[in-house]
């Protein structure tokens, strides 16, 4: 029976040494180091894949203290950490000893080993090398340390790893603490957080501090800053991840800068609130010629809004392609500091429409604390409108507007100028318009405008280009001629008569009165040769007046012949009736010859009126019938302009009054009314009744000389009616008085 049992004893103790040998191999493979002490606190064993990579044996250690190890001072913290451990005690702790003139830090772990009767025996320990650790907490702590501001290492449990003192200040956190209680406090917990808080002294599970965005910030592994407050300070906070479970936390107090910058944008904003209530273009230009600034009335001056500009470079979008080198190359060298004299410049710019405007600008440079140039102030001034009205106030002082031509402004200037022996022979031509006064009173100052215009047209066709014309007063000109004799400027007369024949206004012939003089001497004044064509203009005047005038007159008479029913032949019957009662009631000669003229002209007035009215056959209408009887008072204004006709002018003025005193225009009646006028009222209605119009047939004999009783002493004179009923009367006994 010994057999099996010397058997069974050693199969155990193979099996024990196996499982020795197994749990020594395990042991040895463990990354970290793994030791037994006895109560002597001699080492029993020790295993690890530490000692392999530090070049360590199990030998080196076990049998030996760790004060035979490792020296009185190094072993001082591991033997009062062993001494809880063999009273029982479960024991964490640093240590840190030299290993191979190296100091290593280690994380250790003690723990009590019992026999059955429940006796500590030994202490088994584990310890983690925890020196790149620690050198990564002291540099991290360094950096934390550098920081001014509160800053702190977080894991993912929201753990303060390490922070700065700032942090502890600001907040009252320790290293260990969860962070956002350590800020925020219970804030942000619910009341059954808050209440389990205070019941158990555990914080709940489900508890997270609202503002903390690490978490985000580790996933995204990029850096979250925004803007906090807290406990009434505006904090700029951020979360920087440092790897996949720590980030940095901080926070910086910027309540201070936050109220100054609330300050300055006031003060911009006012300042801004000027620039764009200013009526002036505000213009900042960095050294890129980019827009920077642009007030409101810039962009309204350019059609863009103000963020459309800022930005962009000003000369690319704002300065026409013509003029962008020449302003490009200004830029620069004012940008470089060439050129220092910054005042005021002028140069178009280009608006969103492709419009072009021209700016005055007042520039000033900006410089900074070093005195370097860093941009460019202008103000603009949009001149515009302006600059037109200059150019076109300059034109004016120098050109006549009616023609042209130019004015008695600048010919007195060229006077002066030309009035040089250089310039000789010169030779002036006067000329004068005639019948002006004619045309305006005929048909209104617009036409009469229109025969200055043609005027001036023959004279600049007739003339070359360094000759000056000009407007010398309401219907004259005057031409100089430089270095043209006499002859020359002779022929330059014909010309201008040449070219003026054949011109029209309306129905009225262009005529012009010329008078030439020639300077050839240094002594005589160009003035004074002014004077001499002048002189020379007046006696072709008064030579061709009459002439002229008779044929404007002859021209209106024809004119009106075409758009009325004023023909010659009307004329030539009425002159028979009223030459007829001229005889009976004895006239002189020259009041015969005044009422000849007066029939011929007694309705030269309708010229003004239009065709359509002086030749409708149906009534007219009220308005129309105003016009018509304007035509009497046109016709005095004409032959009032017309010295050889003016001695009619009354009779053609007073040939539509009624003896009643009901007529027009000015309601005269009985002898206030000229005697030619009323003969002329009485053969023109004679006339028409027996000869008809197209919109009225004719009379009988009986029914005209009814009419005549019954229009006696009313319409007209009654004692004129006799004459020209006796007239009729004899007409009937084979007489052809009328």
């Amino acid at each position: 029976m010994a057999l099996p049992d010397t058997m069974n004893e050693h199969l155990l103790t193979q099996e024990l040494e196996k499982r020795e040998t197994r749990y020594r191999t395990i042991l040895s493979s463990v990354q970290d180091i793994v030791f037994t002490l006895d109560k002597a606190q001699r080492c029993t064993g020790v295993y690890g894949q530490w000692l392999e990579r530090h070049h360590l044996a199990p030998e080196d250690f076990l049998g030996r203290s760790v004060q035979d190890i490792f020296g009185e001072e190094d072993s001082l913290a591991h033997r009062e950490a062993s001494e809880k451990a063999f009273r029982g005690e479960s024991v964490v702790y640093e240590w840190s000893i030299l290993v191979n003139g190296e100091r290593r830090y280690f994380q250790i772990s003690l723990s009590p080993i019992k026999n059955e009767e429940g006796s500590i025996e030994e202490v088994v320990g584990v310890g983690r090398d925890i020196t790149d650790l620690k050198e990564a907490e002291e540099f991290y702590q360094k950096l934390l340390d550098g920081i001014p501001y509160p800053a702190s290492l977080i894991n993912r449990e929201r753990r303060i790893l390490a922070q700065n003192k700032a942090t502890e200040s600001f907040a009252g956190s320790k290293v260990g603490d969860i962070c956002w209680l350590s800020f925020h406090g219970t804030d942000t917990l619910s009341a059954s957080q808050k209440l389990e808080l205070e019941k158990s002294g555990v914080l709940p599970p489900d508890a997270h501090c609202l503002y903390c965005r690490g978490d985000e910030a580790l996933e995204r592994q990029e850096a979250i800053v925004e803007e906090v407050e807290l406990k009434g300070r505006i904090l700029e906070t951020g979360w920087v991840p440092l790897g996949s479970d720590i980030y940095l936390h901080y926070s910086i107090d910027i309540t201070k800068y936050k109220e100054v910058e609330r300050e300055l944008r006031k003060e911009r904003d006012l300042a801004q609130k000027y620039l764009d209530t200013a009526d002036v273009i505000f213009l900042i230009l960095n050294p890129q010629a980019e827009v920077t600034l642009l007030n409101r009335k810039g962009a309204e001056v350019l059609g863009y809004a103000q963020e459309e500009l800022v930005g962009k470079n000003w000369f690319d979008v704002c300065v026409p392609t013509r003029v962008q080198e020449e302003v490009k190359n200004a830029f620069a060298r004012l940008m470089a500091g060439e050129n220092e004299t910054v005042g005021h410049i002028e140069n178009p710019v280009v608006t969103r429409s492709g419009e072009e405007r021209l700016i005055a600008w007042h520039n000033a440079l900006l410089r900074d604390d070093e005195n370097c140039i860093v941009a460019v102030l202008s103000a603009g001034i949009d001149i515009t409108e302006s600059r037109k009205m200059e150019e076109e106030l300059r034109y004016l002082n120098f050109h006549d507007k009616l023609t042209g031509v130019h004015s008695r402004n600048f010919l007195e200037k060229e006077i002066e100028r030309l009035d040089i022996a250089t310039q000789l022979p010169i030779s002036v031509i006067m000329v004068d318009v005639n019948g002006l006064k004619l045309v305006n009173d005929t048909y209104g100052h617009e036409r009469g405008d229109e025969l200055l215009r043609c005027a001036a047209q023959v004279l600049k066709a007739s003339c070359r280009e360094q000759d000056v014309i000009a407007r010398f007063g309401g219907d004259e000109f005057v031409i100089l001629l430089p270095e043209t004799s006499w002859k020359e400027a002779q022929k330059v007369c014909q010309k201008i008569r040449s070219k003026a024949k054949g011109v029209f206004v309306e129905e009225v012939p262009l005529s012009l009165a010329l008078g030439l003089a020639t300077k050839e001497s240094r002594e005589e004044s160009l003035t004074e040769v002014l004077r001499r064509a002048e002189g020379e203009m007046y006696r072709q005047k008064l030579a061709e007046t009459r002439s002229s005038r008779s044929a404007i007159i002859n021209a209106l008479l024809n004119t009106l012949e075409t758009k009325s029913y004023e023909t010659q032949l009307h004329t030539q019957r009425m002159q028979k009736v009223g030459l007829a009662i001229a005889e009976r009631i004895q006239l002189p000669d020259t009041e015969v010859n005044r009422l000849k003229l007066a029939i011929m002209l007694h309705d030269i007035g309708k010229i003004t009126l239009p065709e359509e009215i002086l030749k409708k056959t149906g009534p007219l209408l009220p308005e129309e019938w105003e016009l018509i009887k304007k035509h009497s008072e046109s016709g005095y204004r004409i032959v009032r302009a017309t010295p050889e006709f003016a001695h009619v002018a009354e009779e053609i003025w007073s040939h539509h009054e009624w003896w009643d005193g009901s007529g027009y225009p000015r309601g005269l009646e009985k002898e206030e009314i000229p005697l030619l006028a009323r003969i002329i009222a009485l053969a023109d209605a004679y006339e028409v009744m027996r000869y008809g119009r197209p919109y009225k047939k004719a009379m009988s004999q009986e029914e005209i000389v009814a009419e005549l009783k019954r229009s006696a002493g009313t319409q007209f004179d009654p004692e004129l009616v006799e004459v020209l009923l006796l007239l009729i009367q004899l007409e009937k006994t084979n007489s052809d008085c009328l």
